[in-house]
């Protein structure tokens, strides 16, 4: 199996919808902005967190207008043969 992996960067208050399906504390707008930002994403597919600090940057993938705490977040896409 291969796999294709992406580098992507985070917000870290998406962390938690992305990864449990908890959306408690998002507003409506930032639920539909991670859904579409999912959207985007090959399918066959699963995020993973190294071990990596949240940072403070300008941009993010999802949200790339607004700065906050990001977290380095890797998507390793199955490439199907």
């Amino acid at each position: 199996m291969k796999f294709e992996t992406y580098d992507v960067q985070l917000p870290s208050w998406s962390l938690s919808y992305i990864f449990n399906c908890d959306p408690s504390g998002l507003d409506d707008k930032e639920i539909a902005d991670i859904d579409d930002y999912l959207k985007l994403m090959p399918t066959h597919g699963h995020f993973s967190i190294p071990d990596s600090e949240p940072y403070f940057s300008h941009t993010n993938d999802i949200r790339p207008w607004e700065g906050g705490d990001i977290v380095d977040v890797k998507y390793n896409h199955n490439i199907q043969d």
